[in-house]
């Protein structure tokens, strides 16, 4: 497949898990609308690098949930950090300079029931489709 028709596919599936989510683009939020363009500016600029830091964004909404009955935008960033950075304080890749950016972004978007719901999108998407 060449890298064109997989960046469509990849539109293609975070487009049908927002919609199973959100329901129809047409009826979103400009919120949303925004969250999806950043998803997808987040795809194209992180490479492969998106799976893996939507699924360490994803393990850091779990473990907020896990530990903490209240939810802020500062303790989620701390588990995200906490599971890009494992033990030691260390530079990230520049590619995970900016989903750390944009993530921010998605965060001050959404509420966070929204937010959880995107981010689960994003990694359903994000998940290689098996060979048939």
């Amino acid at each position: 497949m060449t890298d064109y028709a997989h960046a469509i596919q990849q539109q293609h599936a975070l487009q049908h898990a927002l919609e199973e989510r959100f329901g129809r683009p047409a009826d979103w939020p400009i919120g949303t609308q925004a969250a999806h363009a950043i998803l997808e500016t987040m795809q194209r600029l992180m490479g492969d690098d998106y799976a893996y830091f939507v699924q360490s964004v994803q393990q850091a909404i779990t473990r907020h949930r896990e530990r903490h009955n209240r939810t802020t935008l500062c303790y989620r960033r701390d588990h995200l950090s906490q599971i890009l950075r494992p033990g030691v304080i260390r530079d990230l890749p520049d590619t995970l300079d900016v989903g750390w950016a944009l993530n921010n972004a998605l965060e001050g978007l959404l509420d966070d029931e929204q937010y959880q719901q995107l981010i689960d999108a994003a990694v359903e998407a994000a998940m290689p489709v098996p060979a048939t």
